[in-house]
């Protein structure tokens, strides 16, 4: 039986990919594209961010410093065109 959440983050999952071009990842979505976003639609994006880079979702200085290097880095209006997977260093082992 599907919760209602699941289907929530399912229908978000799929408005997020309409818009965007082929669609592969969270992390092509671009600065401009998360900008326009709800902060409920940031929140699932940036979580969908930390589950392709096999992070945990649970993990408060995982979702704080994903959070921060992607807001901080498309703040800056020559980034819009970036893809928000570029925001952060995935190989850095601390926050």
């Amino acid at each position: 039986m599907k919760t209602p959440t699941k289907v929530l983050t399912a229908s978000v999952i799929a408005a997020l990919c309409l818009p965007l071009s082929g669609c592969a990842s969270a992390g092509d979505t671009t600065c401009a594209e998360f900008k326009k976003l709800d902060r409920e639609e940031k929140n699932d994006l940036l979580e969908s961010l930390l589950r392709q880079h096999d992070l945990s979702t649970s993990s408060m200085s995982n979702v704080l410093g994903v959070s921060a290097a992607v807001e901080s880095y498309c703040s800056k209006s020559s980034h819009a065109a970036d893809p928000v997977d570029k925001a952060v260093n995935w190989e850095s082992s601390t926050w």
